[in-house]
């Protein structure tokens, strides 16, 4: 299940719950479309729920992270070895919490 995104301070917030694959990524488009559209703000996707994910959602999260910048929060272990067995932290980078993430996000970029 993915949630509309909604804003959160200075940033969007986009909830991932359940498992994710091939033919759930287009609710995941969607709502980063929405959120693209909508304005500049930083996007955070809580992955809090997420129990299963495969590269069609990784290659999800790093389309909306070469539009802005992006935050995870409540990355479990999957999630985590995810983004550090493919490189990829740089640019998805795990906060502890929603306030973490709107305090470094709207501090400017986080990339390497």
């Amino acid at each position: 299940m993915v949630t509309r995104p909604r804003a959160a301070g200075s940033v969007w917030v986009i909830a991932l719950r359940g498992e994710f694959d091939f033919e759930s990524s287009p609710g995941v488009d969607e709502a980063i479309t929405q959120a693209l559209r909508t304005d500049s703000s930083p996007i955070v996707f809580d992955v809090t729920e997420v129990g299963f994910c495969d590269s069609q959602l990784l290659g999800s999260l790093l389309r909306a992270a070469r539009e802005r910048q992006v935050g995870l929060i409540g990355a479990g272990s999957l999630m985590r070895r995810l983004t550090e067995v493919t490189g990829t932290g740089h640019l998805l980078v795990h906060y502890a919490d929603l306030d973490s993430a709107c305090a470094a996000l709207a501090d400017g970029p986080q990339r390497g």
